[in-house]
């Protein structure tokens, strides 16, 4: 199924680990290359997920995103079929579009971070784990070959530390057997082995929702599902 909405998609995919919410009316056409991509990406994002992708390591901001908006951008962004995006990164020496939108999300990642963007180096790696992949129907990403570092649990605990006010996503029945999810406040009370201790101090309110947490709960939650808070002064641009 193809979703025409990519910010209807980020709030159904990515419920669980980041909150988008920034309307993209502006948002036309398709890009055509890497660094329209970026433009693109730009428009998507709110303030907070921005804030987020920018600050957590890149193998947790990209690697959460691989099988919700990757998807998205692999199916809308015309990965699949012969799309100029697509020509523009065979060009650049990927030739699967798992390993396309991956690209893109990293590039992103190092973009907004100012580091260097090794395309032709990534485009080798992709190719040489080709070469040697046991079946089709595998990318790196899924091997866990996409990086050649991962960042620990207890290292990304470092992010959210206790005392701070973060974002949190809380499980909402919807009609008969739906479910999504609402935007909520929380502030860190404790770390506990690979879990953080938040309580819930607001939450989003949407008509017939059923949240499954209340305000003032305290409940232990995954870091990888949560988002960070941009300080009131930053800005995108002052990269």
């Amino acid at each position: 199924m193809t979703h025409k909405n990519p910010v209807v998609l980020l709030l159904f995919c990515l419920s669980m680990s980041t909150v988008w919410s920034q309307e993209s009316n502006n948002l036309t056409g398709k890009p055509k290359t890497l660094t329209q991509c970026w433009d693109y990406l730009d428009k998507i994002f709110d303030d907070t997920s921005k804030y987020t992708f920018k600050t957590l390591p890149e193998d947790i901001s990209t690697g959460r995103l691989h099988h919700g908006f990757g998807m998205w951008i692999r199916n809308n962004w015309g990965l699949w079929k012969n799309s100029d995006l697509k020509k523009s990164l065979l060009d650049s020496g990927f030739v699967h579009p798992d390993d396309m939108s991956a690209i893109i999300l990293k590039s992103y990642h190092r973009h907004l971070n100012g580091l260097p963007l090794n395309i032709k180096e990534e485009a080798i790696k992709y190719r040489t784990f080709w070469q040697t992949a046991p079946q089709d129907g595998f990318s790196a990403p899924d091997l866990k070959r996409d990086h050649d570092s991962f960042t620990s649990v207890e290292e990304l605990m470092k992010y959210f530390p206790i005392g701070d006010t973060i974002v949190v996503s809380v499980f909402a029945a919807f009609k008969k057997n739906y479910a999504s999810s609402l935007r909520g406040i929380a502030i860190v009370k404790a770390h506990s082995t690979e879990k953080l201790i938040v309580r819930l101090i607001s939450l989003e309110q949407k008509s017939r929702h059923k949240p499954d947490r209340q305000i003032g709960d305290e409940y232990e939650v995954s870091p990888i599902n949560c988002s960070l808070i941009p300080p009131s002064n930053w800005k995108i641009n002052g990269r």
